[in-house]
């Protein structure tokens, strides 16, 4: 991949790709509240609120914690790219949480 006019090796994992859609998520949410359709200033207060408002509702339980973002995955593919779960199955596979978890 080439940034900048520099490639780089990146390594797609699945916590790579959950981060990405929670914070898609929030970006989202806080252009959307905005009267200039972009995030404000304050958008990694944001997310660092957001992720201590799940680590407290999920009672800081690495495995509730882990459902909920596969959900945020499940419904981020939905949303962006239906067909982009299939493209995610080998890495899904891989790990430990599947995207049906409750």
């Amino acid at each position: 991949m080439a940034i900048g006019g520099k490639s780089c090796a990146i390594n797609v994992c699945l916590p790579l790709v959950v981060r990405i859609a929670f914070l898609r998520g929030v970006y989202v949410g806080e252009a959307t509240n905005s009267e200039t359709g972009k995030p404000g200033n304050n958008f990694w207060n944001v997310v660092d609120a957001e992720l201590q408002t799940i680590r407290e509702k999920k009672g800081n339980d690495p495995v509730r914690i882990s459902r909920f973002f596969a959900r945020i995955l499940k419904n981020d593919c939905d949303l962006y790219d239906p067909d982009s779960v299939e493209s995610l199955k080998e890495l899904i596979e891989t790990s430990s949480v599947s995207l049906n978890d409750e």
